[in-house]
């Protein structure tokens, strides 16, 4: 094993014999990272995304891609920054930049045990009518 420490002993970084790279702080700068892996496992409890938007990016939220039937789509939740609303899609075959092309996407179903919320709108039947 091949290890490096700071000044004070502790250790920084280690390679072991089987290949396996230990770093305990990481920074890691670019416009575009990208780590290729099938499961990503964050201890933490919250993620957080965005660190004072240096890129100044409108859209915020979780993309994926993915093909069905030969199509390349992406899929997601995302902060819509031109209403402020969340929204769940999916079919938006545009690469996602600084804003995701809702022209394209259908939003999807979401299924949950519970809603609270402090209004409801739904089509034409205000919050006062189902009160």
């Amino acid at each position: 094993m091949q290890e490096w420490q700071n000044s004070s002993g502790t250790v920084l970084a280690s390679i072991s014999a089987a290949g396996n790279l230990t770093v305990q702080d990481l920074t890691v700068n670019g416009t575009y990272n990208s780590v290729p892996t099938e499961t990503l496992t964050v201890t933490n409890p919250m993620i957080y995304m965005g660190d004072s938007n240096p890129a100044n990016i409108l859209d915020l939220g979780f993309v994926a891609s993915h093909t069905i039937n030969s199509t390349y789509s992406h899929t997601g939740l995302v902060k819509d920054a031109t209403d402020g609303k969340w929204k769940l899609f999916t079919g938006v075959t545009d690469e996602p930049t600084t804003t995701i092309n809702f022209a394209q996407a259908t939003l999807d179903t979401l299924a949950v045990g519970t809603i609270e919320a402090s209004s409801i709108t739904v089509g034409d039947v205000s919050n006062t009518e189902f009160g």
